[in-house]
């Protein structure tokens, strides 16, 4: 399936911003010369005998699954049917749900302008898909107990509140790690020009700003520490430097998690939510690797090796895809394909 995020619009990132990171048919062969008359037609005869007796004893049945056709049906059956199920695991219905409260911070955000409330609504009322009545009650009001559940009909919605609160949270990772130290200006980042839903045209007005989350020094060194070890398909880089929406709305919600007291296994399992439904394509393709090739359910496999630089990564998933060709298990690759446009 074609490598998008559902069915909310988001602000188009602007391309200059960087971004870190046959078949040959056989030629046609000339028909042997006929044979005479008589002997076509003895060969015909032959031919008719040959198949009469075949259905008279019975061991010609086109119904029979035992045929060729029969068993490759059956085969193809199963294996669809084995498809379907691993889909159901990958995205279970309703969603996933995290550990993850959506707390306070967000109405924080359109308070200080990060988020402008007439750009963000409108954002969604333009694709003819307005705001959900508790999309709205998070923006508006503080939700201490509503669990982020990550699904795809509000995957736009978590990345774009996520996106803002990774840009608007003090933060080590930002402040200094490599969105200041690569040489590109702090704003001209996908993540940072990008965002186009505050109340300033300047987005660097709110970037590592406010310590929304009351993060200790001790809390800002974990979320570095975890940030470096979780990708995305998107880019080559660790969430520790999120030039682009995602890697900065991933590192949001680690940030809320480690504000909230989540354990490291709980912050990986939401990450690997959140990968999920952000990025289908290549989530689907990394459990059929694990399951077709590794003979490992999805749901055994460890949450920090499925978002590690190993599979998550823009190259890691690019080797689960040429592994998945390889053994003839996705098709081979067509022109085109997803993008970090928000």
């Amino acid at each position: 399936m074609e490598q998008t995020t559902s069915h909310h619009d988001i602000p188009e990132e602007p391309t200059s911003l960087p971004h870190h990171e046959a078949f040959q048919e056989e030629g046609s062969r000339a028909a042997p010369p006929l044979f005479a008359d008589a002997k076509l037609a003895f060969a015909i005869l032959v031919s008719a005998a040959f198949i009469a007796w075949l259905i008279g004893s019975g061991s010609f049945r086109a119904d029979s699954s035992e045929t060729s056709g029969g068993v490759f049906k059956q085969g193809e059956a199963a294996v669809q049917q084995q498809d379907s199920e691993l889909e159901a695991a990958v995205f279970p219905a309703g969603g996933i749900r995290t550990s993850a409260q959506w707390g306070s911070a967000v109405p924080q955000l359109v308070e200080r302008g990060v988020i402008d409330r007439t750009k963000f609504d409108a954002l969604f009322e333009r694709g003819g898909d307005p705001l959900a009545s508790e999309e709205i009650a998070i923006l508006e009001q503080p939700q201490p107990d509503r669990a982020i559940v990550f699904t795809s009909e509000n995957d736009r919605f978590t990345v774009n509140v996520l996106w803002a609160l990774g840009l608007a949270q003090q933060s080590d990772a930002l402040d200094n790690g490599p969105m200041r130290t690569s040489g590109t200006p702090t704003g001209q980042f996908a993540s940072t020009g990008g965002w186009t839903l505050g109340k300033s045209e300047d987005s660097e007005e709110y970037y590592s700003k406010w310590n929304l989350l009351g993060l200790t020094a001790d809390d800002q060194v974990r979320v570095t520490r975890i940030a470096e070890t979780i990708y995305r398909p998107c880019c080559g880089n660790s969430t520790a430097f999120p030039d682009c929406n995602h890697g900065m709305a991933m590192l949001g919600l680690i940030e809320l998690m480690v504000s909230q007291g989540a354990s490291d296994e709980e912050v990986y399992t939401a990450a690997k939510a959140a990968n999920t439904y952000w990025f289908p394509d290549s989530m689907m393709e990394i459990a059929m690797y694990f399951s077709e090739l590794q003979d490992t359910s999805w749901d055994s496999v460890d949450a920090k090796i499925v978002v590690s630089q190993e599979y998550a990564s823009a190259q890691g998933a690019r080797k689960v895809k040429l592994a998945l060709q390889e053994a003839q298990l996705v098709p081979q690759p067509t022109q085109g394909g997803g993008s970090c446009g928000a």
